[in-house]
């Protein structure tokens, strides 16, 4: 098991074909990654401009929400991996 304290932060990318290729060149160095997925949480419809209005409500129905995916990599794999991304 790899602690906390020896991986760090390689990248967060939004898209998942960016994911899926990040994946695929860091497996295939044989660099050890830990893939965190997270979701926005939803605003608030009082957040929103359109407050008293249904015109704010109904414009954060049709937004779509994205996972972000977050990878970290051993601290000592670091380097080569944010080459590989590079070329991603």
């Amino acid at each position: 098991m790899i602690m906390p304290w020896e991986k760090v932060k390689l990248c967060s990318v939004g898209d998942i074909k960016k994911k899926e290729r990040i994946q695929e060149l860091l497996a295939c160095s044989g660099i050890w990654y830990q893939l965190k997925t997270t979701l926005p949480s939803r605003p608030h419809p009082a957040d929103s401009a359109g407050i008293g209005t249904m015109a704010g409500v109904g414009n954060m129905r049709k937004t779509e929400q994205k996972n972000t995916y977050i990878f970290y990599v051993k601290k000592e794999d670091e380097e080569q991996a944010r080459n590989l991304i590079k070329e991603a």
